[in-house]
């Protein structure tokens, strides 16, 4: 969402939200209302360029669309039952309202992607356009990597942790140099290795993600992501504690 929104949600969210009950749905959508909010005078400025600054990062988006739901059919309702001397600033809020919900609808971070198989340059564009979105250090968690998985990599700006297997055949030849001279270009990646992985899982912005297949092969299989949403936080907790668990490489 483009951030010259930021004052007109402002504006919407004053007019038809409390402080009391803007924090119970920041509670309810696990979202972390900073103590800058509080004080003789909520901060309706700072709240909103917090959704929007944010909008692609852990329950924020979700926050958003049910407030504006909200917002939406309170406007309605005002329009319809209050009398005309007020009724101006409600219709004048409509379409704001309606503005803001059309750029909440504008795609940011994919909650799935699907390829189908032999669309290699497709599936890997759309991988480094899902990966370049992230906006915290993100962890990959693949058991079976090659030069291929770092090509993935090539377009993004955090720091990255790649977790793979501890076969064998988890670390395709070559895989060490690359990585080297990868890191060599500015890169910030840490890889591990661990003797029990079996799903694929990809985390960054808050957020987590089931992928399908092995990002070295994108394309060459049928390629798909989806996004964890009810089991966040234990699959989260999961990984974290495998990535402790793992045995730095090379």
């Amino acid at each position: 969402m483009d951030k010259s929104n930021i004052p007109v949600l402002s504006e919407v969210l004053e007019l038809y939200y409390t402080q009391e009950e803007l924090l119970e749905m920041a509670e309810i959508f696990d979202v972390t209302v900073p103590g800058e909010f509080y004080g003789p005078r909520f901060n309706w400025l700072a709240v909103a360029r917090q959704l929007v600054e944010k909008i692609d990062h852990g329950n924020h988006y979700k926050m958003l669309e049910a407030t504006l739901n909200a917002v939406e059919q309170r406007n309605k309702t005002a329009i319809a039952r209050t009398d005309w001397e007020r009724r101006e600033a409600h219709q004048s809020a409509s379409p704001k309202i309606g503005r803001i919900i059309a750029a909440l609808s504008e795609p940011g971070i994919a909650r799935e992607i699907v390829v189908a198989e032999d669309k290699p340059f497709t599936a890997k564009a759309e991988v480094r356009e899902f990966l370049e979105k992230a906006e915290t250090p993100t962890l990959v968690v693949d058991a079976y990597v090659g030069v291929a998985t770092l090509d993935c990599f090539r377009t993004m700006n955090v720091p990255i942790r790649l977790l793979t297997g501890a076969h064998n055949n988890s670390i395709e030849t070559g895989f060490e140099n690359a990585l080297k001279a990868f890191q060599a270009e500015g890169f910030t990646i840490e890889v591990r290795r661990h003797t029990k992985l079996h799903d694929r899982h990809i985390t960054f912005n808050e957020r987590c993600w089931l992928v399908g297949s092995s990002l070295k092969d994108a394309g060459k299989k049928a390629f798909h992501t989806m996004e964890i949403v009810d089991a966040k936080a234990e699959v989260l907790a999961a990984l974290e504690a495998k990535w402790n668990e793992a045995t730095p490489y090379p």
